[in-house]
């Protein structure tokens, strides 16, 4: 009786020393878990060296839960969609290659001004040896330093490019991104946005801008937000990429920086493109992934925004959530027309000064994108590119003379063009 209890006592000792030695390595291995990224410092994008550095961890001081809890409706069972677990871990994928990253920045600037805050961040990181791109996307109110005290509130990523400037931006964008630089940055407003949606085909531009736009509605506030813009993007570039070969690249690569604000030029975007395509982008949809960064964990919803059918009922779901708001939308075609008409009478008793600084801000964001009325817009289009052309020419400045003439006519011939 005494063996057999020894023989009890001995093998529960044993049981409970491996179950100690488990939990050891077990705490030791979530420790020590590292997680790697190559990154790039060679001004020559498609000839870098590697270079590598440590993950940057979520600082949970910066996350309230009220935030970003909330992801449910009471409507998602009226649209289909899938869940990204992954989106919001702190996980990278080690890559030996390399890399190239560019921002695409969403600005808030209002309609005829010259305000810019970052409304949209996302970074595009091209996997150039490995055919594949990751999308890193940042919530606009994520902390950075805009200069603010911090009892003010302002400091965040989207007033840093309002308060500090673009070279300031895309650091602090780089920086909460995990890498060590932007190569190249792309700027878009919310005009130049509905143009260049629809120079792929995109029908209901209008309301893709706003389902995108929306912090409310839709569950997850700012982070679902910006998860499904950088869907949006993952998903154009699947859905297009294969058109940019041939006649239409050059049409296309050109057509489209027409719509931004770019240090990226069509030669240097020519070589990344055909640099992807030999190594068959995109093999699969698993070939273009979302992250956000800092990595929030929680269930994303993937919405198919290539389905315009999803996309209605998206937005008809974000207008009965709004319907109560004071919000209204401004008229758009009223607000150009009276600025033209403004033009008109400066131009009239020659003060082609205020012409090209009342309309330039118009020009640039391409206002007119905003009318519905394609035959309104190519009107509106017209008549202020041929105001500012003859202010320029009148105050001796053929140079932006010129520069007005080729983006009107280079816009207009991209539009004969069906894609």
């Amino acid at each position: 009786m005494k063996k057999k209890k020894n023989s009890y006592i001995k093998y529960v000792l044993i049981l409970f020393t491996i179950l100690i030695l488990f939990f050891i390595l077990t705490c030791d291995n979530k420790e020590s878990e590292e997680e790697f990224q190559d990154l790039v410092e060679n001004e020559d994008p498609l000839n870098v060296e590697d270079s590598a550095a440590l993950d940057q961890w979520v600082d949970s001081s910066l996350i309230y839960e009220d935030e970003y809890i909330v992801m449910s409706s009471p409507h998602d069972a009226g649209i289909m969609h899938g869940i990204d677990d992954n989106a919001g871990k702190n996980i990278k994928r080690i890559y030996n290659g390399r890399r190239i990253n560019i921002a695409l920045t969403g600005l808030d600037s209002r309609m005829g001004r010259r305000d810019n805050h970052a409304d949209a961040n996302h970074v595009l990181s091209i996997l150039i040896d490995s055919g594949q791109v990751e999308i890193f996307s940042i919530p606009r109110d994520t902390y950075a330093d805009a200069g603010f005290d911090d009892t003010t509130g302002q400091n965040k990523l989207t007033v840093v490019r309002a308060a500090k400037g673009r070279k300031t931006y895309l650091k602090e964008l780089a920086r909460i991104a995990g890498l060590d630089r932007v190569h190249y940055f792309m700027e878009v407003g919310f005009s130049q946005f509905i143009g260049l949606v629809e120079l792929f085909g995109v029908s209901n531009s209008h309301e893709t801008l706003q389902v995108l736009r929306s912090r409310k509605g839709l569950g997850g506030d700012d982070y679902q937000r910006v998860y499904n813009q950088g869907q949006f993007i993952a998903q154009m570039i699947y859905k297009h990429f294969g058109k940019f070969s041939g006649f239409f690249q050059e049409l296309l690569v050109r057509g489209g920086l027409l719509f931004i604000d770019s240090d990226l030029d069509a030669s240097t975007a020519n070589d990344i493109i055909n640099a992807l395509e030999k190594k068959g982008f995109p093999k699969s949809r698993e070939d273009l992934t979302v992250k956000i960064k800092p990595p929030i964990p929680i269930r994303y919803k993937v919405y198919d925004f290539t389905d315009e059918n999803v996309v209605n009922s998206l937005h008809k779901r974000i207008v009965q959530f709004n319907k109560d708001s004071n919000q209204t939308s401004p008229n758009v075609p009223a607000i150009l027309n009276n600025a033209i008409n403004k033009a008109v009478n400066d131009s009239t008793n020659k003060r082609y000064r205020n012409v090209f600084n009342n309309l330039r801000p118009y020009f640039n964001q391409r206002a007119w994108s905003q009318v519905a009325d394609t035959s309104m817009r190519r009107q509106i289009r017209h008549r202020i590119s041929m105001l500012l052309i003859d202010a320029y020419k009148n105050t001796k400045n053929e140079t932006e003379a010129q520069n007005v003439l080729k983006l009107y006519q280079a816009e207009c011939e991209l539009y004969k063009s069906k894609f």
